[in-house]
């Protein structure tokens, strides 16, 4: 580990993003990301990823009673990140990811009660949080 933290500093800017990304991250991807899955441009702030597949079974475990549904594969085509050097203290680092996919199914032992029971629950606490949202708005106005 101490040899290979050695390496990181006397290699390029996308070996260390690589291995801090695959240190990090790594129980919610698949497999360790290769070099040349990224693109970066240290003095610009920019970089990508592309085609990053993640561990369905850390998301499921992540979501257990959540969603009574389980993700079969997940998928992201591109993670973007934009850091304003320059302007750090005005301008927020920005994420964005592209593509993304994810394979979804009914998860083992739900039964149709649990899923209408589920989508009720969503259901109101989206509302509840519109409603929530709206009194903000309207006090905020009001001032």
């Amino acid at each position: 580990m101490f040899k290979r933290c050695a390496n990181l500093f006397s290699s390029s800017p996308g070996r260390m993003l690589r291995f801090l990304f695959n240190n990090t991250c790594r129980p919610y991807l698949k497999d360790e990301l290769k070099q040349d899955q990224f693109e970066l441009s240290l003095w610009d702030g920019t970089g990508t990823i592309d085609n990053i597949e993640l561990n369905e079974e850390i998301l499921n475990a992540k979501l257990n009673g959540v969603l009574p549904f389980e993700v079969l594969s997940a998928y992201i085509g591109r993670l973007s990140i934009n850091i304003p050097w320059r302007k750090m203290a005005t301008e927020s680092v920005r994420i964005t990811i592209s593509n993304a996919e994810f394979h979804v199914g009914v998860a083992k032992d739900v039964t149709t009660e649990d899923i209408h029971h589920s989508l009720e629950k969503s259901l109101e606490k989206s509302l509840s949080r519109s409603i929530v949202l709206n009194e903000t708005e309207q006090n905020q106005e009001k001032k």
